[in-house]
């Protein structure tokens, strides 16, 4: 089994090879589980690549997190056209033929998630969004659910959403952004991943503005 993950660097990822390398050791005289993703974080050429491979190497399944729902469908479908199953943990893939999807509904803890920022802020004031990777379906599930449920709460004002493609360090950068620009007319933010949320928390942090910003 080939599985491959978006990241060596998100502790998400980190703990989902865990769990596949322990699945292979209990597993051990059954199957052999190699665990694979691209060196530079969520890059969908060198995933694509690791993919075809797979492929050549002529494994018996499959396992991809998607860096891109859309982007691997061709290597997903070269695998389809190879006979080997494949199945998605986490993020869907937009094509190609793919046996299971492992994960959560992701709109609903999109919208969870605002709703839970939405009520601690009593309903009311401004907000931004910060969104994963375009593209990825459990980036745009999520922002789907949580822009619905910003839209339940008339007292909220929905300033900003960009994306910081699930990274910590540009998560930080976004919110400098947003900080300069929007100052004091933040009152709550909410992030779609937690390395996002600290790099966000650094700026904020910064900023001097921990205490007012939920």
């Amino acid at each position: 089994i080939a599985f491959i993950v978006k990241s060596l660097q998100s502790p998400f990822f980190l703990s989902m090879m865990e769990g596949a390398e322990q699945c292979g050791r209990d597993f051990a005289d059954e199957i052999t589980v190699d665990v694979l993703a691209p060196q530079s974080p969520y890059n969908i050429d060198e995933q694509t690549q690791i993919v075809e491979q797979a492929i050549t190497n002529k494994v018996d399944a499959i396992v991809i997190s998607h860096c891109d729902s859309v982007g691997t469908v061709p290597a997903i479908r070269k695998a389809n056209a190879a006979g080997i199953p494949v199945i998605t943990p986490n993020t869907k893939s937009m094509g190609g033929k793919v046996l299971a999807f492992v994960g959560v509904e992701n709109y609903n803890v999109g919208y969870d998630l605002a709703v839970a920022l939405c009520e601690a802020m009593d309903g009311k004031g401004n907000v931004l969004l910060m969104e994963g990777r375009p593209g990825n379906s459990t980036s745009e599930e999520r922002t789907n659910g949580a822009k619905d449920a910003f839209a339940k709460y008339p007292g909220i004002n929905l300033l900003d959403s960009q994306p910081a493609d699930w990274e910590r360090a540009k998560g930080m950068t976004v919110m400098e952004n947003w900080l300069q620009t929007y100052d004091e007319e933040i009152n709550g933010l909410l992030t779609l991943t937690n390395d996002m949320g600290l790099g966000a928390l650094e700026a904020i942090r910064a900023a001097g503005r921990e205490h007012d910003i939920i």
